[in-house]
């Protein structure tokens, strides 16, 4: 490789960062990181999952998914509870106000969507394809 330009590990993280950054400026409005949206797009989807299912989900480890989950708590979108079953499981719960930010979030995220659609064009559907192929391909 000549060039550090030609390295799909330069661009990618260079995408990555622009995308981030991004995002971190459409979500700061309220006070939520990306990595805090994603866990309460998994909760908007089904309510009361383990901070175990979200970390799979997400492809999280779990310290990091505890520092997020913490400070979703610490800004009371979401409440801890123990499991009905099994008091050593914690379940998490939205609250009111991490249900009411669903609207809000979403539209800044569709925003940053269609902020790089249209920076990508006519190739937007096939990145999108191509970038699940290499990012969520096991």
């Amino acid at each position: 490789m000549d060039r550090i330009e030609d390295c799909i590990s330069f661009l990618l993280g260079k995408a990555q960062q622009r995308i981030t950054r991004r995002a971190k400026e459409l979500l700061s409005d309220h006070e939520v990181t990306p990595a805090q949206y994603a866990v309460l797009c998994v909760l908007w989807e089904q309510d009361g999952q383990t901070g175990a299912d979200l970390g799979l989900r997400l492809v999280i480890d779990s310290a990091t998914m505890t520092g997020v989950i913490d400070r979703l708590e610490r800004t009371k979108l979401v409440e801890r509870h123990l499991d009905k079953n099994d008091r050593r499981i914690y379940r998490l719960y939205l609250t009111e106000r991490g249900r009411a930010l669903r609207g809000p979030l979403d539209q800044a995220m569709a925003r940053l969507n269609d902020e790089v659609a249209e920076i990508l064009g006519s190739d937007s559907s096939r990145f999108y394809r191509m970038l699940r192929t290499v990012g969520l391909s096991k």
